[in-house]
């Protein structure tokens, strides 16, 4: 895999029954950024810019895509175009060479696609249309069809010839990112920003596989060299491998499998027949002579089996289940600290403070060079009252920070973000400014960096500045409601003797508090604003 952090990695995705996430600190650290941040909102494109060249599979040829909406093909020993500009009525958005070099494909945002001759540059085909932004197109590996993903929700599977569309669509819930054909040409892998992926027979269209569930919206996904392996990539470069297995069993076992595990069969009229309990039995006695295999697991699937359900039903919100399966694998690994950060966000959502605290305990003693677990361990010691051990995190925190280092700007903002909870933690409060100002810089107009510069300031004793951040982050929420920064500016005109306006913006604060989207927040934004108000609240009493 190649990313944009400047490193290669060759990986060994052995096949697993279950998906397994690669690497998994890296959805961690995402995923608390993600719960940070208020205004947080994945991007409804994809992060990738165009590939602006692509190598012909025998490298002589080069396409370039140049920015007046056109492709050209070039021959690299001389540089010269071969092709006329290949043009569309919007920015292109891809553009590959056919498996034999002899094609190209190009997709744009005026919601076509189209195949040209990589010799002439003349169309092959007629235009091939969705109904948003083309992002992404594959040939198969015939050359002779074209699957295209769209910002419509679809990917679309066409005869390049023809113009024809061969199947119904493979639809999603959202934005297509990615359609990619197994090396076989017999199946059609999707990613999308619903946060699945899906495999479907390049046949009939019908799908292969459920939606297959991840943390995040998946950008990319492509098959492993043996078709046997489904590699789906998300926006923080977590890579997630799906085994795909193949099976030698006689179709007779299946039937009989399926029967047994949805306790019903199929009639004639290909109608749901529920089994009565002894063919049911009779199912389990013939299964478990003659394909034992069926019902015993390794103990790697069964560790798969729990990290991918417990994920599941954490997304679901069913955090009893979540944390047995938890459980399960903190038993099985007990030094594996990104399990008892799973667990301690589990524990966190049920209001189990006292277990969540001890599960990130047990993190930050693990993993002590990771500073989102001392965020969020932070936060968990303020509200439990023990604000020795909250000093103790922020100055771990502070230790952290190495201003050279690429990853620099995202923990200044954390120790900003951690540091402004309480009036004493243990930093200085000019330092806290210092760190949220690089946050700022980067990104003038995002509301949660001008936000905690705001509460900075407030806790420097600037109030005139924290209210112009307060108010400028309020400003970017336009109507939405925006409790955390009116309980901010509560406090600061509470300390500015302004008794009228604090009450006002305490008043507005609590009605949205009450509201039904408060209670869907992430954990960690819950305790924030709760944190806040306890404070807003004391200083009226």
């Amino acid at each position: 895999t190649a990313s944009d952090d400047g490193t290669v990695c060759l990986w060994d995705v052995a096949c697993r029954h279950r998906a397994k996430v690669v690497n998994e600190d890296v959805v961690f650290r995402h995923r608390v950024d993600r719960d940070l941040r208020m205004s947080y909102l994945e991007s409804q494109a994809p992060e990738t810019t165009p590939v602006a060249e692509h190598t012909s599979p025998d490298g002589r040829f080069v396409l370039k895509i140049n920015k007046d909406n056109t492709v050209r093909v070039y021959a690299i020993s001389s540089g010269e175009p071969v092709t006329p500009p290949l043009a569309h009525h919007g920015e292109i958005t891809y553009a590959a060479f056919s498996p034999d070099g002899r094609r190209v494909v190009t997709t744009s945002t005026d919601q076509t696609a189209r195949v040209w001759s990589a010799k002439s540059g003349a169309p092959i085909g007629p235009l091939l249309k969705h109904a948003s932004t083309i992002w992404f197109a594959d040939f198969h590996p015939d050359g002779r069809r074209l699957v295209t993903a769209g910002d419509d929700n679809m990917a679309c599977l066409w005869d390049i010839v023809s113009g024809k569309m061969l199947v119904p669509p493979f639809k999603h819930n959202g934005t297509v990112v990615q359609a990619r054909f197994s090396p076989d040409g017999r199946r059609v892998a999707t990613a999308s920003f619903d946060q699945t992926a899906r495999v479907w027979d390049a046949e009939s269209g019908q799908t292969l596989t459920p939606p297959l569930q991840h943390p995040w919206p998946v950008r990319q996904v492509r098959f492993s060299a043996d078709g046997r392996s489904l590699l789906p990539t998300g926006p923080a470069g977590a890579v997630w491998s799906w085994d795909l297995p193949l099976t030698d069993s006689a179709v007779e076992d299946l039937v009989r499998l399926a029967q047994l595990l949805t306790g019903s069969r199929l009639d004639e009229h290909r109608d749901v027949v529920p089994l009565a309990r002894d063919e049911l039995k009779d199912l389990w006695r013939i299964l478990r002579q003659t394909r034992g295999d069926f019902f015993h697991f390794s103990a790697d699937y069964v560790m798969a089996w729990h990290r991918q359900t417990a994920e599941e039903c954490a997304r679901g919100g069913h955090w009893s289940a979540a944390l047995w399966h938890l459980d399960k694998l903190i038993e099985q690994g007990p030094d594996h600290w990104l399990y008892h950060a799973r667990r301690g966000s589990v524990q966190a959502e049920m209001g189990h403070w006292k277990q969540a605290g001890a599960d990130f305990a047990e993190v930050v003693r693990r993993a002590p060079q990771e500073p989102e677990a001392w965020c969020l361990y932070a936060a968990l010691l303020l509200r439990e009252g023990d604000l020795t051990g909250y000093r103790h995190a922020c100055t771990e925190l502070v230790k952290l920070y190495q201003p050279e280092t690429q990853a620099s700007e995202r923990i200044a903002y954390l120790i900003a973000w951690t540091g402004v909870l309480a009036a004493d933690p243990g930093v200085p409060a000019e330092r806290l400014v210092e760190l949220a100002k690089q946050a700022v810089e980067r990104a003038p107009d995002d509301p949660d960096y001008l936000c905690t510069l705001g509460a900075a300031l407030f806790r420097a004793g600037d109030l005139a500045s924290a209210v112009r951040r307060l108010n400028q982050a309020r400003e970017l929420h336009g109507r939405r409601p925006c409790a955390r920064e009116w309980l901010w500016l509560a406090l600061v005109q509470q300390r500015m003797g302004a008794l009228k306006e604090a009450r006002q913006w305490l008043a507005k604060a609590t009605i949205a508090l009450a509201a039904p989207d408060t209670a869907v927040l992430p954990w960690i934004q819950r305790l924030q604003l709760d944190l806040l108000r306890r404070q807003a609240e004391q200083l009226f009493k």
